[in-house]
């Protein structure tokens, strides 16, 4: 009895602070127990986010393999895959360009010798030097505007792929990519072929024809001094285009996709609409992104280095002078200007050609960029 009398006086003396230490005690013990349970989850959350992140890398590697590489395959998506390849729609894009610059007609008129033979030629020095910064500029754009395409619509393809039928509603065929949709978001690009092409030309025109009016087609020019020119072309192209879209991060961003009032209700279903819509937003937001600006501006260096390369050498195959630096009239030097031009654009498996060159560095250093974030798209519609 006096022990218990002892414990109880004990108790009642202590009482709160037994209270407090028995409440600190079993919350410590919650609180671990329950730590220990999430860290499980973190752990077994990130082991097969990591394995799905795999399998979409291998995904994505296989999609940069198929677009160089014309796949005989019975696959749909393989086929729709092959027919935008960048390759394949050089033809179309070199077609596109000269419909609107025809610098042979000019050619033809000036073997007449008509009157104004003066004006026809001040027209062909526009004109050439319009077709030069035209065709390396849309190269530039159709190539990053592909790669794009695929690796977004590459994204959803896999999920549909990846998604577990179970889990979906027996009476719905829903899926993130319907054949119908991935064929009118990669059908885009063709905008750039078309109208979007026609308008970039008709700003490459007035900005050039201001640049070249006061230079003489009897001017000796030294190859250096026709490279300086195109530095200058870029650089008031640029500005004039960053002040016509102030609305838009990319200067390009008009001519490479439709504007949104003109892609809106493409398809009867509103869904369809909807996700057509996100892909397009996507689209908009991976071009103007300055990853991308970055490596456009990249791309357009080198694709004139590469085309003031080639005019160089034809140019040292032409003229026998040891003088260190070789001038020329700027009329000579238009139509090697020309033939080189068709030489970088003629379309060719040579894996050697300059201009595939140019495909292949666009590619290497975008697709890393466009992966990671059609990743982090994906990676939201994971968790």
């Amino acid at each position: 009895m006096t022990f218990m009398n002892a414990m109880y006086n004990f108790f009642n003396r202590h009482r709160r602070k037994i209270i407090i230490s028995s409440a600190i005690a079993g919350g410590v013990v919650v609180l671990v127990k329950y730590s220990q349970w999430r860290l499980q989850k973190y752990i077994e959350g990130e082991t097969t986010l990591q394995m799905t992140r795999a399998r979409m890398e291998n995904h994505f590697n296989n999609n940069q393999k198929t677009c160089h590489l014309t796949s005989k395959t019975n696959s749909s998506i393989h086929t729709l895959i092959s027919i935008l390849t960048i390759i394949s729609l050089l033809p179309n894009l070199s077609e596109a360009i000269e419909k609107e610059i025809n610098l042979d007609e000019l050619t033809e008129k000036l073997k007449a010798r008509p009157p104004n033979r003066l004006q026809i030629w001040e027209n062909l020095k526009t004109l050439t030097f319009t077709q030069v910064v035209t065709k390396l500029y849309s190269v530039c754009m159709l190539t990053i505007l592909v790669r794009i395409q695929l690796n977004i619509i590459g994204g959803y393809m896999y999920l549909d792929s990846t998604n577990d039928k179970e889990t979906k509603n027996a009476d719905s065929d829903q899926t993130y990519a319907s054949a119908r949709l991935q064929q009118r978001y990669l059908s885009v690009v063709y905008y750039l072929l078309g109208d979007g092409m026609k308008e970039f030309i008709k700003v490459v025109k007035d900005t050039i024809s201001d640049i070249v009016t006061n230079l003489s087609l009897k001017k000796e020019v030294s190859l250096g001094d026709i490279s300086q020119l195109f530095q200058r072309i870029r650089m008031v192209l640029h500005d004039k285009l960053c002040q016509a879209n102030q609305d838009s991060k990319s200067f390009l961003t008009s001519f490479m996709i439709p504007p949104n009032d003109e892609i809106s209700d493409s398809f009867e279903s509103l869904q369809e609409n909807q996700l057509f819509s996100k892909l397009m937003s996507e689209t908009r937001d991976m071009i103007e992104s300055q990853d991308c600006i970055k490596v456009m501006n990249h791309c357009l260096d080198f694709g004139f280095n590469t085309f003031m390369d080639k005019v160089d050498e034809a140019v040292k195959q032409q003229v026998t002078s040891k003088n260190i630096e070789i001038t020329l009239a700027v009329a000579k030097l238009l139509p090697v200007v020309t033939s080189q031009l068709k030489v970088m654009m003629k379309e060719s498996s040579n894996t050697s050609n300059s201009f595939l060159q140019l495909i292949r560095l666009i590619v290497c250093n975008y697709a890393q960029n466009t992966r990671k974030m059609s990743r982090e798209i994906d990676g939201s519609q994971i968790n």
